[in-house]
């Protein structure tokens, strides 16, 4: 729907021209009325009415005026002139200032109706053209920054990188690429939040500055930027954030922010190499926390490491065996000493030696372990522990943390030899409670157990799942009492655990291939056994 404004000094003109287009069957949702020029631009203002009908003759602004001065706020009102002047210096002035039509007076209702008709009809196809633009234009940004992301991830060849962002329309104006990933301590609300935090803080290092920005939320919640700058620019940046580091946690920000920054260069085939020493940068600010910025250039520690003695790990899987969570904690408190000590401490040898202690673990245990389902993953969690902690001090809590799990969710990992192991208990917790409502949950608990360990477990040792064991027992049960032919199905349904006698007839016949009647009708009668 459109907006109108009538413009003319004579009131039987103005609300006769109101009255017939509201009765045109038209887009058109509001008609407004001003009896000059001034009062017109009043309107204008306050309203933005998308075609002006206005008459040229009027006090203070005249029409061709009025046309004047709001083509200069805006270019793409529609306008129709109105008047009874028909001389050719009118119409070419209103030509010059881009009206619609010039229509004379007298005219007839059709005609002004083909007018408002034809211009409307250019608003639509105008309105659409926008709305098409407007896609378009945000389907590209976030396809290159979809690009830019993967190229910064190693997801392309080195020599399809350009290929790539040549197909993307993807245009770099300045020679020289530099990446910044930022880690924000304790987390920020979403990644929004995140990059418009990071933004504002950057404010103060990129003014003046010659360069392009691209940012964009990269794992474990860190926000990655990739600016395009000359080396000269680069260089200008990396000392003014040396200069002036407490700047990018200055302005009463409650969270720690670190930057790990990688080298600057040339090629764009780099950009996969660059995001990887930002990163590997970054990963210092566990033993790092003085400096918010982190360089891939500096000196990191590469010399030889010491291992960590099996000892350690040998405490902790005890201890998990033991369900000993005090010395657990004293266990893990120590391993961490042992490796704060070590003077060529590094991001690897940490993540490393995580990654080894559940390892070990997982040997301790076996195939218990393996199929315990918060442990399978526990590799790739030690990556996230780490990406996401703040200090060591947070990545030793973490690793606590994921150990008691164990403990608590799962509170024995349980060697199982003959009758005597969990799910030889667990079959005779089953046989002696049978025609009761019991879960695998029920049962998982009886043994202390986590469920889901207890299922697989279960189906490991006895070739059937929980439910399906269930009801095979049952069923045997039910065989036994279908004998006495005084029996109804509900009675023994009931006596054997079954919900109603519909649902233990249909388990029966899956698990038998027959009927609880027909089932009945071939066993020997009473008299015939006497």
């Amino acid at each position: 729907m459109y907006k109108v404004l009538v413009v003319d000094d004579e009131d039987i003109v103005r609300k006769g021209l109101k009255k017939i287009i509201s009765n045109m069957n038209l887009k058109i949702s509001k008609i407004d009325e001003a009896r000059d020029g001034k009062e017109a631009l009043d309107i204008f203002h306050s309203n933005r009415p998308n075609i002006i009908i206005t008459d040229i003759k009027m006090p203070n602004i005249d029409g061709l005026e009025l046309v004047e001065i709001i083509r200069k706020f805006d270019k793409n009102i529609k306008f129709i002139i109105l008047s009874g002047y028909g001389e050719f210096s009118y119409a070419q002035k209103a030509i010059q200032y881009g009206v619609t039509d010039y229509l004379l007076k007298p005219f007839k209702n059709e005609k002004l109706n083909d007018i408002l008709s034809g211009i409307i009809s250019q608003l639509d196809e105008e309105r659409q053209q926008t709305v098409n633009k407007n896609i378009y234009i945000k389907t590209l940004s976030l396809l290159q920054e979809k690009i830019i992301k993967e190229v910064l991830n190693n997801e392309y060849k080195k020599v399809d990188i350009s290929k790539v962002f040549s197909s993307s329309k993807i245009a770099f104006l300045k020679k020289g690429f530099l990446v910044f990933t930022f880690h924000i301590s304790n987390g920020v609300a979403d990644s929004d939040t995140s990059k418009n935090t990071i933004m504002q803080k950057l404010h103060f290092y990129l003014e003046d500055m010659d360069l392009s920005i691209y940012s964009f939320s990269s794992k474990y919640g860190h926000i990655m930027c990739l600016l395009n700058l000359e080396k000269a620019t680069a260089g200008e940046l990396m000392e003014k954030i040396r200069n002036n580091p407490d700047r990018i946690n200055s302005d009463g920000f409650d969270k720690k922010i670190f930057i790990g920054s990688s080298q600057w260069m040339e090629d764009v085939e780099a950009l996969p190499v660059l995001a990887a020493q930002s990163l590997k940068a970054l990963d210092y600010r566990l033993f790092m926390w003085d400096s918010p910025l982190l360089c891939h250039s500096d000196s990191f520690q590469t010399a030889a490491q010491l291992r960590v003695p099996a000892v350690y790990y040998d405490k902790i899987s005890t201890n998990l065996a033991d369900n000993d969570l005090t010395d657990l904690n004293k266990s893990v408190d120590e391993m961490f000493s042992f490796i704060l000590k070590n003077q060529n401490l590094t991001p690897d040898f940490i993540i490393n030696t995580l990654k080894n202690l559940v390892l070990y673990v997982s040997k301790f245990f076996g195939d218990s372990f393996n199929n315990f389902h918060m442990c399978k993953d526990s590799i790739d969690d030690i990556d996230y522990l780490y990406q996401t902690s703040d200090s060591i001090m947070e990545l030793r809590n973490k690793m606590k943390e994921m150990l008691c799990r164990i403990i608590k969710t799962d509170r024995k990992l349980y060697k199982e030899t003959g009758d005597n192991s969990t799910i030889g208990y667990a079959i005779r917790y089953m046989e002696k409670n049978f025609n009761k409502d019991i879960s695998l949950d029920m049962v998982a608990n009886q043994v202390s157990m986590n469920s889901n360990y207890f299922s697989s477990l279960f189906r490991k040792k006895t070739g059937y799942s929980f439910v399906k064991y269930l009801q095979k027992l049952r069923i045997e049960k039910a065989k036994k009492l279908l004998s006495n032919p005084l029996k109804r199905n509900y009675e023994i349904a009931a006596e054997t655990g079954f919900e109603n006698d519909k649902y233990f007839c249909k388990v029966f016949k899956e698990l038998t291939g027959l009927t609880p009647l027909e089932y009945r009708e071939q066993l020997p009668r009473r008299t015939d056994m006497q």
